[in-house]
């Protein structure tokens, strides 16, 4: 008996813990309603179960309710994802990350049931849970990309994802069973592990460690909306285009074939070619992962300097590789005349400023005067003498 009370007083202390965390909510049914009832008539019009459907017509399933989240034991019983959750949740979080859901008084709930009782809590607390409303129901990501792949384009691309055997799986799947297959075809899938190896796309992280994305993943690029949803850069540009040209030219990215929009880091892992050839000012590089950075110095000089201040720095910096090779054939012809050198002169002193204002984040125009000013001081009489003159343009560079 006293092990008995023990309990009940334990598990009126895990009541009133829990509590006051939805007091703020929607009041709870009472009483508390029970999971899903997943099925569908079949054409005899006898209604049966997910379990029956999966066994029987798993190609219907697909097709019509991927939400029907579950899967078969070793003796091919199929059971719904709640039962996986309660029996073997270390077994789901390594297999199906897919099914969302959380606990509540001991029980494992669908994302569905929460929405459907709790949306403001599931709205605030799990911003990964991706999928909206149809008729009244809350339908997951998978099931929008099944049945209305056209309006998720238009509405939601920041629902990463990829189909799989007839099933679509969210980014959170892929990175914890194909994380190389992700960083060759989706590093635009923005996000990261928690402590509890749970992996949470970007817009998770933006809500509940902001200084951590900052100083981590500044290349995340993004922002809240007017309902305090963040969304992606890919979202901001296919439904706010103007807004981010005017307050984030340095979210660099293209739309590809289908209209979705890429980050730069996506091109440069897929299409390095097509970057080098159209986009060269895309400033990165690749990590010991191969994984694509952009350089957030340049980027947030360039949305600081403004588009067309930002434009033609570039346009000089892309001559840089170009007017380099013309200073070295300069610098061995020195038959050249005093207007082939001025010339050369000139256009080695626009890559200084460039590579200064690059090393020190001051504005083209300022670097351009310090390396002016340092090759006054060591000005070659002749072509022969630029070897002496790049090294005062390195030391002004690294002056300033």
């Amino acid at each position: 008996m006293s092990r008995i009370k023990g309990l009940l007083a334990a598990a009126t202390v895990l009541l009133t813990l829990a509590t006051p965390a939805f007091a703020q909510y929607k009041p709870w049914p009472s009483p508390i309603p029970e999971v899903p009832r997943w099925g569908d008539y079949d054409n005899g019009h006898t209604w049966r179960d997910a379990a029956w459907w999966w066994d029987s017509q798993p190609g219907w399933v697909k097709q019509h309710h991927p939400e029907w989240w579950g899967d078969f034991d070793n003796d091919h019983q199929w059971h719904p994802a709640w039962w996986w959750w309660d029996s073997q949740p270390a077994w789901v979080r390594e297999h199906h990350p897919e099914w969302w859901g959380d606990y509540y008084q001991g029980n494992w709930y669908p994302a569905t049931w929460w929405y459907q009782y709790q949306p403001e809590w599931a709205r605030e607390h799990h911003p990964e849970w991706w999928g909206d409303v149809d008729q009244g129901v809350w339908y997951p990501a998978g099931w929008w990309w099944i049945l209305q792949p056209n309006w998720v384009l238009q509405n939601h691309p920041e629902w990463w994802g990829d189909d799989w055997d007839g099933l679509w799986y969210p980014a959170p799947w892929w990175w914890q069973l194909q994380p190389d297959w992700v960083i060759a075809h989706h590093p635009d899938w923005w996000g990261e592990f928690d402590d509890q190896h749970n992996w949470r796309p970007a817009g998770w992280w933006w809500r509940n460690k902001p200084d951590w994305v900052r100083a981590n993943h500044p290349d995340w690029w993004g922002d809240f909306d007017d309902q305090h949803i963040w969304r992606p850069a890919g979202w901001w540009w296919q439904n706010r285009p103007d807004w981010v040209r005017e307050n984030h030219p340095d979210w660099w990215g293209d739309f590809d074939d289908n209209k979705i929009w890429r980050p730069a880091s996506w091109w440069w892992t897929t299409k390095p070619d097509w970057v080098k050839e159209n986009h060269p000012n895309w400033w990165g590089d690749f990590d010991d992962k191969h994984a694509w950075h952009t350089d957030q110095k340049v980027a947030s000089a360039r949305r600081c300097l403004g588009r067309s201040a930002s434009s033609r720095m570039e346009g000089r910096l892309r001559r840089q590789a170009r007017l380099a090779r013309s200073a070295l054939v300069g610098a061995k012809g020195s038959h050249r005349g005093p207007a082939a050198s001025s010339r050369l002169e000139r256009r080695d002193a626009r890559v200084g400023s460039a590579r200064a204002w690059r090393a020190t984040g001051s504005s083209p125009a300022e670097a351009q005067r310090r390396v002016a000013g340092a090759r006054a001081q060591s000005r070659p009489a002749t072509a022969g003498g630029w070897a002496q003159a790049g090294g005062a343009i390195a030391t002004a560079s690294a002056k300033a």
